[in-house]
């Protein structure tokens, strides 16, 4: 699939989706490196399920909670409790699932399904759910890196814009004269018409499309405005994956237009999110 020019993005979906009897020794590791494959790819296989290996029992969810804060913006999401090197950084406001409670570390799943450790200041005491829920990644067709288009629907509405048209004026004049000797005799009538300036309404015709998606462990609305004109926005098919990225609290969604190589990037607006 390398030598093909297939991207890591392709190959780590289609490992995602598929039950893999990987060589991982280390002499077959080398020849993977040197054959280039990116190392994002040599640890999906490494981390593959086999056919040989136990199947890992889902983590189940104790309780949703929210990242709570008092003066930052963001907290650090810990390996460990021990370790002093955050995966990454978690916005304060943002839902969480509890996997497990460690006196003062809380173990907790990101909407994007990275695990880690908060601190249990951090988290907020929320009411335990009535059922154990299941690791959700375990229980829809989109792997990580992809989202499954579910339903759509368009609402549309109108704005009114107004330009303003200039004013003008015509002047007509009417008379009559003749000359005696070197002197010209006459006289004139003139009559000025105006047209003042007006302001003249346009309705611009706008769609708001809202999309449902599923990744692998949320569940969103995303959505977009489209006009006559001028924006990309449309909706995604029911049934279909596409890749996709969160960036700014949005959501980078990838695909080819008409079946052509040319990559087509839209951005959509996250409405609602939260955890299956």
């Amino acid at each position: 699939m390398v030598a093909a020019g297939l991207s890591a993005d392709v190959i780590l979906a289609k490992i995602d989706i598929s039950r893999c009897e990987f060589d991982t020794s280390t002499d077959s590791l080398k020849v993977l490196k040197a054959a280039k494959v990116p190392d994002s790819v040599i640890l999906a296989m490494v981390k593959a399920p086999s056919n040989n290996k136990p199947a890992v029992q889902p983590e189940p969810t104790l309780r949703v909670a929210k990242v709570t804060c008092l003066s930052v913006k963001e907290v650090p999401l810990l390996p460990a409790p021990s370790d002093s090197h955050p995966i990454r950084q978690v916005t304060c406001g943002s839902d969480i699932a509890v996997l497990a409670e460690q006196d003062q570390w809380i173990k907790v799943r990101t909407l994007d399904g990275t695990k880690g450790f908060l601190s249990v200041i951090f988290v907020s005491k929320n009411v335990p759910v009535s059922q154990v829920v299941s690791d959700p990644s375990l229980h829809t067709s989109a792997p990580s890196n992809m989202i499954r288009a579910v339903a759509w629907r368009a609402v549309p509405w109108a704005t009114t814009s107004y330009y303003q048209t200039p004013g003008s004026a015509n002047t007509d004049c009417l008379g009559s004269g003749s000359w005696v000797g070197n002197i010209w005799q006459g006289s004139a009538s003139c009559s000025t018409q105006y047209t003042p300036a007006q302001t003249v309404p346009v309705n611009w015709q706008h769609v708001t499309v809202f999309n449902l998606v599923e990744t692998g462990n949320t569940r969103m609305v995303i959505a977009c405005t489209r006009n006559w004109a001028f924006s990309k926005c449309t909706y995604l098919v029911p049934g279909n994956m596409f890749h996709f990225e969160m960036k700014n609290g949005k959501v980078e969604v990838f695909a080819h237009k008409g079946g052509s190589n040319k990559k087509e990037t839209l951005t959509f607006d996250i409405m609602s999110n939260q955890l299956r």
